[in-house]
């Protein structure tokens, strides 16, 4: 089953995607921030990441670059 990680600081829309893209039948995991994010990254195996652009403290754009610089994450 193909794993998915949806990272956004808005709540409505991490409810709102997690029901969608689950009753598609896909294994679906949510952060509110980034740094939640890299906790559930580090922990498992993902095939896609959705991300926010504009998050506080840290965003979607630091995540992708932090993500790509970890030869764990090759394949994401």
């Amino acid at each position: 089953m193909v794993r998915i990680l949806i990272v956004d600081d808005d709540k409505d829309i991490l409810k709102l995607t997690d029901s969608l893209l689950s009753q598609a039948n896909y294994d679906v995991r949510t952060a509110i921030d980034p740094i939640k994010a890299m906790d559930l990254l580090n922990s498992g195996k993902f095939d896609l990441l959705i991300t926010d652009a504009n998050m506080p403290h840290y965003t979607g754009f630091e995540l992708i670059k932090t993500i790509k610089n970890d030869a764990r994450h090759r394949n994401l």
